[in-house]
Protein backbone atom coordinates (compact mmCIF):
# COMPACT_ATOMS: atom_id res chain seq x y z
CA UNK A 1 0.00 0.00 0.00
CA UNK A 2 1.75 3.17 -0.87
CA UNK A 3 0.95 6.57 0.65
CA UNK A 4 -0.94 9.46 -0.78
CA UNK A 5 0.92 12.88 -0.94
CA UNK A 6 0.19 15.05 1.29
CA UNK A 7 -1.17 18.42 0.04
CA UNK A 8 -1.06 21.46 1.40
CA UNK A 9 -3.54 23.41 3.11
CA UNK A 10 -5.11 25.51 1.51
CA UNK A 11 -5.78 29.16 2.82
CA UNK A 12 -9.66 29.87 4.56
CA UNK A 13 -10.58 33.00 2.63
CA UNK A 14 -10.43 34.72 6.02
CA UNK A 15 -6.96 33.99 6.87
CA UNK A 16 -6.01 35.67 4.23
CA UNK A 17 -8.43 38.34 4.74
CA UNK A 18 -6.84 38.34 8.29
CA UNK A 19 -3.32 38.62 7.14
CA UNK A 20 -4.01 41.51 4.38
CA UNK A 21 -5.95 43.62 6.95
CA UNK A 22 -2.62 43.18 9.49
CA UNK A 23 -0.23 43.97 6.68
CA UNK A 24 -2.12 46.72 5.66
CA UNK A 25 -2.77 48.15 9.15
CA UNK A 26 0.80 48.08 9.78
CA UNK A 27 1.30 49.88 6.61
CA UNK A 28 -1.15 52.67 7.66
CA UNK A 29 0.60 53.02 11.02
CA UNK A 30 4.18 53.38 8.98
CA UNK A 31 2.80 55.91 7.61
CA UNK A 32 1.42 57.90 9.81
CA UNK A 33 4.45 57.52 11.61
CA UNK A 34 6.43 58.49 9.01
CA UNK A 35 4.66 61.97 8.68
CA UNK A 36 4.75 62.47 11.70
CA UNK A 37 8.25 62.31 12.32
CA UNK A 38 9.03 64.18 9.22
CA UNK A 39 6.65 67.02 10.15
CA UNK A 40 8.45 67.28 13.41
CA UNK A 41 11.34 67.81 11.65
CA UNK A 42 10.27 70.18 9.27
CA UNK A 43 8.69 72.26 12.33
CA UNK A 44 12.01 72.59 14.03
CA UNK A 45 13.91 73.16 10.42
CA UNK A 46 11.47 76.11 10.33
CA UNK A 47 11.90 77.27 13.92
CA UNK A 48 15.33 77.43 13.62
CA UNK A 49 14.82 79.00 10.20
CA UNK A 50 12.73 81.55 11.55
CA UNK A 51 15.47 81.95 14.65
CA UNK A 52 18.22 82.76 12.04
CA UNK A 53 16.17 85.14 9.99
CA UNK A 54 16.16 86.99 12.94
CA UNK A 55 20.17 86.52 13.64
CA UNK A 56 21.01 89.49 11.62
CA UNK A 57 23.95 91.83 10.61
CA UNK A 58 22.74 94.93 12.46
CA UNK A 59 24.76 97.07 10.53
CA UNK A 60 23.31 99.62 8.16
CA UNK A 61 19.40 99.37 6.32
CA UNK A 62 17.96 99.88 9.92
CA UNK A 63 16.21 100.20 11.81
CA UNK A 64 14.92 96.71 12.21
CA UNK A 65 12.09 95.66 14.69
CA UNK A 66 11.92 92.27 15.78
CA UNK A 67 9.36 90.32 17.96
CA UNK A 68 9.49 88.82 21.40
CA UNK A 69 12.12 85.99 21.47
CA UNK A 70 13.59 86.91 18.28
CA UNK A 71 17.68 87.93 18.86
CA UNK A 72 19.91 90.66 16.96
CA UNK A 73 23.28 89.24 15.90
CA UNK A 74 26.02 91.82 15.60
CA UNK A 75 28.64 91.31 13.27
CA UNK A 76 31.15 91.36 16.41
CA UNK A 77 29.31 88.29 17.55
CA UNK A 78 27.35 89.68 20.87
CA UNK A 79 23.47 89.13 20.53
CA UNK A 80 20.89 89.86 22.33
CA UNK A 81 16.93 88.20 23.32
CA UNK A 82 14.55 90.43 24.10
CA UNK A 83 11.46 88.06 25.76
CA UNK A 84 7.58 88.60 25.96
CA UNK A 85 6.31 91.07 28.24
CA UNK A 86 4.41 89.86 31.30
CA UNK A 87 1.81 92.18 33.76
CA UNK A 88 3.43 91.96 37.07
CA UNK A 89 2.21 93.51 40.33
CA UNK A 90 3.50 97.18 41.35
CA UNK A 91 6.89 97.01 42.53
CA UNK A 92 7.66 98.20 45.73
CA UNK A 93 8.10 101.26 47.44
CA UNK A 94 8.18 102.64 43.28
CA UNK A 95 6.20 105.98 42.15
CA UNK A 96 4.04 104.51 39.90
CA UNK A 97 1.75 107.50 38.51
CA UNK A 98 -2.01 107.24 38.18
CA UNK A 99 -3.32 105.34 35.23
CA UNK A 100 -0.28 102.94 34.72
CA UNK A 101 0.40 99.70 35.49
CA UNK A 102 3.36 97.45 35.72
CA UNK A 103 5.27 95.02 33.13
CA UNK A 104 8.36 93.08 32.96
CA UNK A 105 10.55 91.83 29.97
CA UNK A 106 13.99 90.17 30.03
CA UNK A 107 16.75 91.41 28.32
CA UNK A 108 19.58 88.48 27.49
CA UNK A 109 22.81 89.38 26.04
CA UNK A 110 25.19 86.64 24.91
CA UNK A 111 29.17 87.04 23.62
CA UNK A 112 30.36 85.19 21.53
CA UNK A 113 33.15 86.43 20.18
CA UNK A 114 36.57 86.27 21.44
CA UNK A 115 37.01 89.91 23.53
CA UNK A 116 35.49 91.69 26.00
CA UNK A 117 32.83 93.92 24.50
CA UNK A 118 30.92 96.77 26.39
CA UNK A 119 27.51 96.64 26.46
CA UNK A 120 25.29 100.20 25.91
CA UNK A 121 22.09 99.09 27.71
CA UNK A 122 19.59 100.52 26.45
CA UNK A 123 18.94 103.45 24.27
CA UNK A 124 14.96 104.32 24.76
CA UNK A 125 12.04 102.37 25.90
CA UNK A 126 9.03 103.69 24.54
CA UNK A 127 4.93 102.83 24.66
CA UNK A 128 2.72 102.76 21.70
CA UNK A 129 -1.19 103.73 22.13
CA UNK A 130 -0.96 104.64 25.66
CA UNK A 131 -2.95 107.72 26.79
CA UNK A 132 -2.02 108.86 30.43
CA UNK A 133 0.48 111.42 28.97
CA UNK A 134 3.76 109.60 31.00
CA UNK A 135 4.69 106.93 28.67
CA UNK A 136 7.04 104.48 29.77
CA UNK A 137 9.17 104.79 32.95
CA UNK A 138 11.04 102.21 34.39
CA UNK A 139 9.58 100.55 37.77
CA UNK A 140 12.50 101.17 40.96
CA UNK A 141 12.32 100.34 44.31
CA UNK A 142 13.41 103.72 46.22
CA UNK A 143 14.34 101.86 49.12
CA UNK A 144 16.71 99.19 47.36
CA UNK A 145 17.69 100.87 43.79
CA UNK A 146 18.94 99.54 41.27
CA UNK A 147 21.65 101.47 38.99
CA UNK A 148 24.57 100.78 37.22
CA UNK A 149 25.60 97.48 36.55
CA UNK A 150 22.61 96.30 38.92
CA UNK A 151 20.91 96.89 35.43
CA UNK A 152 22.25 96.03 32.54
CA UNK A 153 26.32 94.96 32.94
CA UNK A 154 29.03 97.43 31.21
CA UNK A 155 30.67 94.78 29.91
CA UNK A 156 30.57 91.41 28.67
CA UNK A 157 33.79 88.77 29.16
CA UNK A 158 34.29 86.43 25.70
CA UNK A 159 31.11 83.63 26.30
CA UNK A 160 29.50 85.46 29.17
CA UNK A 161 25.64 85.23 29.18
CA UNK A 162 23.93 87.51 31.09
CA UNK A 163 19.75 87.64 31.78
CA UNK A 164 18.66 91.52 32.90
CA UNK A 165 14.88 91.97 33.99
CA UNK A 166 13.46 94.85 32.99
CA UNK A 167 10.42 96.58 35.04
CA UNK A 168 8.22 99.20 33.47
CA UNK A 169 5.32 101.34 34.26
CA UNK A 170 3.28 102.30 31.23
CA UNK A 171 0.18 103.58 30.88
CA UNK A 172 -3.43 100.69 31.31
CA UNK A 173 -4.28 101.34 28.02
CA UNK A 174 -1.07 100.99 26.13
CA UNK A 175 -1.15 98.20 23.26
CA UNK A 176 2.64 97.30 23.00
CA UNK A 177 5.95 99.11 24.25
CA UNK A 178 9.10 99.30 22.11
CA UNK A 179 12.84 98.48 23.44
CA UNK A 180 15.73 99.92 21.58
CA UNK A 181 19.54 99.10 21.98
CA UNK A 182 22.73 98.92 20.07
CA UNK A 183 23.54 96.06 21.73
CA UNK A 184 27.82 97.39 22.64
CA UNK A 185 29.42 100.43 22.65
CA UNK A 186 32.10 102.21 20.45
CA UNK A 187 30.66 101.38 17.28
CA UNK A 188 28.88 105.10 15.36
CA UNK A 189 26.50 104.98 12.80
CA UNK A 190 25.53 101.42 13.66
CA UNK A 191 21.67 101.03 13.55
CA UNK A 192 19.81 99.73 16.43
CA UNK A 193 17.77 96.88 17.35
CA UNK A 194 14.41 97.68 18.54
CA UNK A 195 12.00 95.02 19.62
CA UNK A 196 7.95 95.60 19.67
CA UNK A 197 6.50 93.66 22.63
CA UNK A 198 2.67 93.76 22.57
CA UNK A 199 0.64 94.13 26.31
CA UNK A 200 -1.83 92.44 27.41
CA UNK A 201 -3.51 91.06 31.01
Amino acid sequence: MTNAPVLPKSRTPLRSFLRFLAWGIGGVVLTVLCVFVAGAVYLERSIEASKDAASIDLVGDGPYTLVPGYTARYEDNVRATVSAARRIPPVPNDDRRPGQVTFEFSVTYVNDSDKTLGIDAFDEITEEGGTSGYGAELAVNREAPRSGEDWFPETLAPGERVTVPVQINVSADADAVVFETFVTDGYPGREAARWKLPLSG
